[in-house]
């Protein structure tokens, strides 16, 4: 169950104690503690010193990484994006910071020029575009841009031949711009490579209704049900469609 006030400062003096022992292993529990408890900007301070004490490179970026996501969670923004900016100076080819950057602060700033940018510097310091460009997209779409977010993931088609993740993506937003035609043919073709993924099999049977053809959509929907049986969402475009077959027979 929930701690109550006086376990929650037992636990906290606990910790605190323990911070003066062994400083650098107990610090990351006590941000998870501050974390748990809504308290994000404690959380954020306290990742942070952990990041500035730290020799080891690669749990240094991890600190700061988590500085950035807890003080995005106290609506920091401007915290954040200094720490995460930090994270790139040890770790320039690592995606991580990047895809934070893009998908917290810019999207909270509604700063998509930012974003693109940002894009242009991780790819000169050669990370990952895949990732990138997923992060991207998913930024732009959050502020309304779906033109910016289909061109991202256009672009990180080619180099990959199709990974799932940018193939579902892309044809969430042919969905949502009602290219019904385009979005049958992306969505099937990230259903082959995870059949058992039921976000892009129910995105699929959507995809294939919006264009009419209602046996290949109730075939999707069916599979979707099949996955995943608890899912009402599935079940009701379903029973709704099965009725339109009829009233249209």
């Amino acid at each position: 169950g929930a701690l109550d006030g006086e376990e929650q400062q037992a636990v906290e003096d606990g910790l605190t104690q323990a911070l003066a022992a062994d400083w650098l292993k107990v610090a990351p529990e006590l941000g998870a503690f501050y974390n748990a408890l809504g308290r994000h900007a404690e959380a954020g301070r306290l990742y942070e010193a952990v990041a500035v004490k730290e020799a080891d490179d690669d749990r240094k970026l991890r600190a700061f990484l988590h500085a950035g996501s807890a003080f995005v969670r106290a609506g920091e923004l401007p915290k954040a994006e200094a720490l995460l900016h930090q994270a790139i100076e040890i770790a320039p080819r690592d995606s991580r910071p990047y895809r934070q950057l893009l998908s917290q602060v810019y999207a909270g700033k509604e700063d998509l020029d930012g974003a693109r940018m940002l894009v242009t510097k991780a790819l000169r310091n050669g990370a990952d575009p895949v990732p990138l460009r997923l992060a991207f997209a998913e930024a732009a779409q959050k502020l309304g841009n779906r033109e910016a977010a289909r061109t991202a993931l256009i672009e990180a088609l080619p180099k990959q031949g199709g990974s799932f993740e940018v193939l579902a993506a892309l044809g969430r937003v042919y969905l949502q711009e009602q290219n019904f035609d385009r979005a049958a043919l992306t969505l099937r073709k990230a259903v082959r490579l995870k059949p058992d993924n039921v976000a892009a099999v129910y995105a699929l049977a959507m995809a294939e209704e919006g264009r009419y053809r209602f046996a290949a959509a109730q075939d999707a929907y069916l599979r979707a049900l099949s996955l995943d049986p608890k899912d009402d969402r599935v079940r009701e475009r379903y029973e709704a469609l099965q009725r339109k077959v009829l009233e249209n027979q």
